[in-house]
C-alpha cells in the first residue's frame, strides 16, 4: 500500500486520517440535526389545532357516523389526519425519524386513529377500487397500514 518515506508523509497521512474523522463525525451531526427538526416539525403538525380537533372528532364520533352523510368537512378534516399518520409512518419506516421517539409520543395515538377510522379507510378504498386485503404498495394509506401493523402488537406490550 503506501511506504512512509519520511516523518512528512507521517504527518500528511495523519493530518488526512483527521480530516477524514472530523468530515464524519460532522456527518453524524448533521444527520441528528436533521433528525431533530424532522421530528420537531412532526410534532408541530401532530399537534396542532386542527390536528387535535380533528382526531378529537375521530376518536368520539367517526365510528358512529354514517359515512354517506358525513359532511365534506369532517371528510376532510379526517383526510388530513390520515394523510399525517401516513407520512409520519413512511418517514418511521424509513428510518428518517427515530422510531423510539415516534413510538414514545405519537405511536398509540396513532394506532388508535387507525382504529377508529378503520370504517372510513375501507369506504375509500373501496371507493378507489382498491381490492381488500390486497398487498399493494401504493394503495390508501399503505405506510400507515404497515406502521400500525408492525408497531400495535409491540406497543400493547409495553
Amino acid at each position: 500500500m503506501w511506504e512512509i518515506t519520511s516523518v512528512w508523509d507521517l504527518i500528511t497521512a495523519a493530518i488526512i486520517a483527521l480530516g477524514i474523522l472530523f468530515a464524519f463525525r460532522q456527518l453524524q451531526e448533521a444527520r441528528k440535526t436533521g433528525r431533530i427538526e424532522a421530528f420537531s416539525r412532526i410534532l408541530e403538525t401532530f399537534g396542532s389545532v386542527e390536528q387535535r380537533e380533528a382526531r378529537r372528532f375521530i376518536f368520539t364520533k367517526l365510528k358512529s357516523c354514517n359515512l354517506a352523510t358525513l359532511s365534506d368537512e369532517r371528510k376532510k378534516d379526517t383526510e388530513m389526519v390520515l394523510a399525517s399518520c401516513d407520512r409520519i409512518s413512511y418517514l418511521t419506516l424509513k428510518g428518517l425519524v427515530l422510531e423510539e421517539d415516534v413510538l414514545g409520543l405519537l405511536g398509540r395515538p396513532m394506532i388508535r386513529v387507525w382504529d377508529c377510522s378503520q370504517t372510513f379507510i375501507d369506504a375509500r378504498r373501496k371507493q378507489a377500487g382498491e381490492e381488500a386485503n390486497k398487498e399493494d404498495p401504493y394503495r390508501y394509506l399503505a405506510n400507515f397500514e404497515e406502521f400500525v401493523n408492525k408497531y400495535k402488537t409491540k406497543l400493547r406490550s409495553n
